[in-house]
């Protein structure tokens, strides 16, 4: 990763400690940027079906609500997620 642009696509952001230890270890590797792009809208709620997630207020978009204040927490470049009407159009 020495010196290269890094985009980091996950598939949903949950409570972030996970996407937060890759960030690091790409820094660790000499990345130049780590820009962050979620495969989902921001989770804001705990899902009511029955699926295992943590609670609302477990959820980091909760703790950290925009884009900005979630790239810091994590240490990326930049974070973005899927938009509502972009999911609607899959």
């Amino acid at each position: 990763m020495r010196q290269k642009n890094v985009v980091l696509v996950v598939p949903v952001l949950i409570s972030g400690k996970q996407v937060r230890s890759v960030v690091r270890l790409l820094r660790g590797a000499d990345a130049t940027a780590v820009h962050v792009r979620i495969a989902t809208p921001p989770m804001k709620h705990a899902s009511p079906y029955g699926v295992l997630t943590p609670t609302s207020e477990e959820l980091i978009y909760r703790k950290l609500p925009g884009p900005e204040s979630l790239a810091a927490w994590l240490g990326a470049d930049s974070v973005g997620f899927l938009s509502r009407t972009a999911l609607h159009q899959c």
